[in-house]
């Protein structure tokens, strides 16, 4: 009985690393450009505009209420996004 659970995790994870090996590599996509990135040019302006202020909000709250290393990582983001 445990041999088909056995071999059914087995595949599990055979897909799971398939899968993971075709994912597009980082260093291929471009930089981005803001707290919001549409490579697919789905989001209209104003739902990207939206979207990005919406972020540059939680950011500056996590500014305003964290401390110590997730402070300086979010501060960091918020100078290099602008």
């Amino acid at each position: 009985m445990n041999s088909p659970r056995r071999l059914a995790y087995a595949l599990l994870m055979l897909l799971v690393a398939t899968y993971s090996a075709s994912a597009e590599k980082v260093a291929s996509m471009p930089a981005p450009t803001g707290y919001i990135d549409d490579y697919a040019s789905v989001l209209s302006s104003p739902a990207k505009a939206d979207m990005e202020a919406t972020a540059r909000e939680l950011l500056e709250e996590v500014v305003s209420k964290a401390d110590g290393t997730l402070r300086s990582r979010a501060q960091t983001m918020l100078d290099a996004l602008g």
